[in-house]
């Protein structure tokens, strides 16, 4: 049964439907060396569901368990330039893998329903649906969003790789049954691309830069499909690499293709082949450490995230600066992992950058 739990915000009190997110009045994490979200935040990321005008970029890394779901809030006019984006969406027991794995949309839906955000409403529904590669872990949680939960999708976006699991392509079904536009940014790095295959400047949110870094449909393999996406607002970098390993990794390394960053989603749930040296130093080159993060978007699945390659990852960025959507994973089942670890990324109109957790971990409170 899912527990029906209040958090406090501003103005009043949200209901959240997802069993694990405690009382955001309670302390911060001991030691104070990560962060939990002031209730400001909170009420600032839910205020992008009714703002007229956006000036900030938001994003929420949502604790699916183990795979990947990225709620994108870009800066502009409600209804024109502002977008709402999400950048692949979990599994789906339902669907896809069986019973004793995550269940990604009932997450996503709640926590967008927190917000203050309903994609079921035709009048503010997702610009974007973007699949960076397909796992089950990225694209298992979409065709319940389209066909059960009905939410609205404007645009979807894959790498056009070739994939022939059976529940793969009735999600692709599904995107067709429903009219939705069909991208595939990779045509653009081919000769002969149709224009509409392109992601133009400024189309994602009003002086928001995303930059296609990879999406490879030709690929050898699904990992090193991946889309590989820059955001850039206000000199503020975050790069999100998919299931990047070493052979697209080092790629992008060998074609310099990677400047320095501010925030890393970290490649592929931080796995052991992941996240090498080279690939960190282009990200996060020098000795500083101000204004470096990473997000490691994870749950309970052995062996991830690899400890060596959080190791790696904390050298790169200081103990303060990594948040894990697994947090307080240790000891679930898998299928009671999701729900209570989302993280939050915010880029202000002055460029001013926090990272926050949306809600303690129960562990912590006293």
């Amino acid at each position: 049964m899912i527990r029906r739990l209040r958090v406090p915000a501003l103005g009043g009190l949200l209901v959240l439907g997802a069993a694990g997110c405690p009382d955001t009045e309670q302390p911060p994490l001991r030691g104070g060396e990560v962060r939990v979200c002031s209730l400001e935040e909170i009420e600032a990321f839910r205020a992008h569901s009714e703002a007229d005008e956006r000036n900030d970029l938001w994003l929420a890394f949502l604790d699916v368990g183990h795979g990947d779901a990225i709620w994108v809030r870009t800066p502009g006019t409600r209804y024109a330039e502002a977008k709402e984006i999400l950048i692949d969406a979990g599994n789906d027991t339902r669907i896809v893998a069986g019973a004793g794995l995550p269940d990604a949309p009932p997450v996503i839906a709640d926590f967008m329903h927190v917000m203050g955000f309903t994609p079921e409403d035709a009048s503010s529904p997702l610009d974007y649906l973007v699949l960076t590669h397909p796992d089950a872990d990225h694209y298992g949680g979409m065709r319940r969003l389209i066909e059960e939960l009905g939410f609205q999708i404007r645009t979807y976006i894959d790498p056009g790789f070739d994939e022939d699991n059976t529940s793969y392509l009735q999600l692709l079904a599904a995107v067709n049954a429903s009219d939705i536009e069909v991208r595939r940014p990779f045509a653009q790095q081919r000769p002969g691309a149709p224009p509409d295959a392109k992601l133009e400047p400024g189309e994602w949110g009003r002086d928001l830069t995303v930059t296609v870094l990879s999406a490879d449909g030709s690929a050898a393999d699904k990992n090193s499909a991946s889309i590989v996406l820059l955001l850039e607002y206000r000199d503020i970098r975050i790069l999100l690499p998919g299931d990047a390993e070493t052979e697209l990794e080092t790629r992008l390394v060998n074609e310099r293709r990677l400047p320095p960053v501010n925030v890393l989603k970290a490649s592929h749930h931080a796995g052991e082949t992941t996240n090498l040296p080279d690939f960190l130093e282009a990200l996060f080159p020098g000795t500083g450490k101000g204004g470096r993060y990473v997000v490691v978007s994870a749950g309970e699945r052995d062996p991830l995230p690899f400890p060596t390659t959080i190791e790696r990852l904390l050298a790169e960025v200081g103990d303060g600066h990594l948040y894990r959507t697994d947090r307080d994973d240790e000891g679930k089942a898998m299928a009671d992992a999701p729900g209570d670890d989302h993280v939050l990324v915010r880029v202000s109109e002055a460029g001013d950058l926090s990272v926050c957790y949306a809600f303690p971990d129960p562990r912590e409170i006293r």
